[in-house]
């Protein structure tokens, strides 16, 4: 019983160090985190005075940033491109700038 328990315990150790090692390190990144915080957050007041339309997936996708770096996840390589693409390119280069964002397979 002890050794089965023992392993199980294990397992569960390694997973979480697995997890833990796909996070975005807070600390480490949090400069560049509010630099790309604040491009996004200007591209989306600029393209509300010119036309709202794009601001159909640069509010969405702005949040989402938000929320995964507040809780420390990591975001995908398609949402880091897609942002380059539609929400700011400065933006999008500094999160595929990230240290420590690895993908969750």
């Amino acid at each position: 019983m002890d050794t089965n328990q023992t392993t199980e315990n294990q397992v569960v150790e390694e997973q979480v160090v697995e997890n833990a090692a796909s996070y975005v390190d807070i600390q480490e990144n949090k400069g560049l985190i509010t630099a790309i915080k604040i491009f996004m957050i200007i591209s989306c007041v600029a393209s509300v005075s010119a036309y709202c339309i794009p601001l159909i997936w640069m509010l969405p996708m702005t949040i989402i940033a938000f929320k995964k770096f507040k809780d420390g996840k990591p975001l995908g390589t398609a949402f880091k491109v897609l942002t380059l693409l539609f929400v700011n390119v400065i933006a999008g280069v500094l999160m595929l700038c990230l240290k420590g964002d690895k993908e969750v397979a």
